[in-house]
Formats: C-alpha cells, structure tokens, sequence
C-alpha cells in the first residue's frame, strides 16, 4: 500500500505521458518501484476521488451577495502587461 502522496505524484507524471513512462521517471527519481499497472490503478483510483468529489461539490459560490465587496480599481498585471479598468 503506498501513501496518498505517492499515488498522487504518480497519477500526475502519467497524466503527463504514458504509465511506462511514469513508471521509468519513478524508478529512475524516487526510491519507489512502481509498475506501470500499479500506476494505472492509482490514476483511476485518484481520477474516481476527483469525480466524485466534482459531482458533490457546489455550482457556484455560494458566498451571499450582501457579503461582497465591490473593488473600486482593479488592477490585473501578467507577462508585463498591466490593465485597468
């Protein structure tokens, strides 16, 4: 049985690439040896959390209008560009 952690990292390099792959970059970079079919069960097990955890999860904020603010000047900056509105 390996840690969430490791389930998790693992379940990201192969979304990234192939489970061989994945299983080549932990063997080559961690401690951990993981089949390629050990990697594939993580992933779904990590992908089945997330859907159901997506389907249960609220549609929109829920925050009540009344308890937001509305910001007089925002200003965004990204890649050096600044906009203001």
């Amino acid at each position: 049985r390996h840690s969430p952690l490791v389930e998790m990292k693992a379940a990201q390099i192969a979304s990234d690439g192939t489970y061989r792959k994945a299983e080549e970059a932990i063997d080559l970079l961690t401690p951990f040896s993981l089949s390629h079919t050990t990697i594939h069960k993580m992933t779904q097990k990590i992908g089945t959390t997330i859907q159901e955890w997506t389907d249960t999860a609220p549609l929109q904020d829920e925050t009540a209008q009344k308890d937001k603010t509305k910001t007089p000047v925002l200003f965004i900056e990204g890649d050096g560009l600044m906009l203001t509105k």
